[in-house]
């Protein structure tokens, strides 16, 4: 073996291991220890590792179809954190642009999936009519064609942009406002505890974890809240077309799981993932990120307001 043509790194810190494989002469161990961190692995898993790659995991996919394949298996894992974090562990490899080019697929789809409903009922409000079968046959027979593209157009760039404005349509069309303000606070919680675990030199020495690992963790909770975030953009028109206040609740209780599940999956990634086990971390690593949510959501919210017209 010539070992000088081998290297590795740790896969929870990513400190080198050339210094141990050049130690190396007729034979090499099976498992080894990283002095850096104390995590255990095996040495083939270093060189390859592919080794650990999940089935059902997306982030691990090979191809795009794969990658289709495998969102509902990976989605209904990360349902219950423990169970997903307990197979995803620090030796799981990382792949984050994998993950990236998941999200944003999936983010069109959700987009495209919920646009021609969401652009109907909303349009349906200003004319009057009510969200049955009959209603919306007989709005899209009496509607005119450029009534309906306007229509087509705006929900198709709501709530980023208003199409005919040229400027962000939460400040004109309906809930828009209300919808992106809701997530302010899930987004921030996942910021928040991304800041905590990589930037402050405490939780560092704590944690010696590879960034890539807590991007890994953002990302998907990020995934999680968008999907919430696109039920409740369907939610909006149907409560403001029926008036029935029941719609609301569900969008409230939607809203409040994103949160509470946001804060369950850090400390799932923190304690069973990455196995650091400080009671005192879990604890405040939460208020903090859901105080930093709120915080972020205040500043947006104040700068939006100043931007508005």
């Amino acid at each position: 073996m010539d070992a000088s043509r081998l290297s590795a790194v740790c896969p929870r810190c990513g400190y080198d291991q050339s210094g141990e494989v050049a130690t190396w002469s007729d034979r090499c161990p099976i498992s080894g220890t990283c002095p850096e961190c104390g995590t255990g692995f095996d040495w083939a898993d270093l060189f390859n590792p592919a080794r650990q790659d999940i089935r059902w995991l997306v982030e691990h996919a090979p191809s795009f179809g794969r990658r289709l394949r495998r969102t509902g298996p990976t989605l209904m894992r990360m349902v219950l954190p423990w169970v997903f974090w307990r197979r995803v562990d620090v030796h799981a490899r990382t792949d984050v642009g994998s993950i990236v080019r998941w999200l944003v697929v999936l983010a069109i789809g959700m987009h495209l999936l919920t646009w021609i409903p969401f652009s109907i009922l909303f349009a349906m409000i200003d004319n009057g009519y009510w969200p049955t079968i009959g209603g919306v046959r007989e709005y899209l027979r009496y509607v005119s064609t450029t009534e309906l593209a306007n229509a087509l157009l705006t929900g198709l760039t709501w709530p980023v942009i208003s199409f005919f404005g040229l400027r962000p349509s939460w400040t004109d069309f309906y809930g828009g406002r209300e919808l992106l303000g809701m997530f302010r606070v899930p987004l921030g919680i996942g910021l928040t505890w991304a800041v905590v675990m990589t930037a402050l030199p405490v939780t560092r020495r704590m944690a010696r974890l590879r960034p890539a690992h807590v991007l890994r963790a953002l990302l998907l909770q990020w995934t999680v809240v968008l999907m919430a975030m696109y039920a409740i953009r369907l939610l909006f028109p149907i409560g403001e077309l029926s008036g029935n206040t029941g719609v609301g609740v569900l969008a409230a209780v939607v809203y409040l799981l994103a949160c509470l599940w946001s804060l369950v999956w850090w400390v799932a990634a923190l304690r069973v993932g990455w196995r650091i086990r400080s009671v005192g971390l879990s604890i405040l690593g939460s208020v903090a990120a859901l105080l930093g949510g709120v915080v972020i959501a205040v500043i947006e919210m104040s700068v939006s307001s100043f931007l508005a017209p």
